[in-house]
């Protein structure tokens, strides 16, 4: 599936939710992810920069 395929397949009314971060922001993407209450946002897509935030993020939400 290519990237543009991914997106619409996330889109909520032709709009996605899109956060780029890399291991040195992991806390404050948490602490936004968390006090945002963005694991309700269906249209939600985190482009991680690096291979730790993916681990990270991968090991956090295994079912995503």
């Amino acid at each position: 599936m290519c990237f543009r395929d991914y997106l619409s397949k996330r889109a909520v009314n032709n709009t996605v939710l899109m956060m780029m971060m890399d291991y040195g922001f992991i806390h404050l993407w948490n602490s936004s992810y968390l006090s945002g209450n963005l694991s309700s946002y269906k249209n939600l897509v985190v482009l991680c920069m690096d291979k730790e935030s993916f681990t990270v993020i991968d090991n956090s939400f295994p079912n995503q």
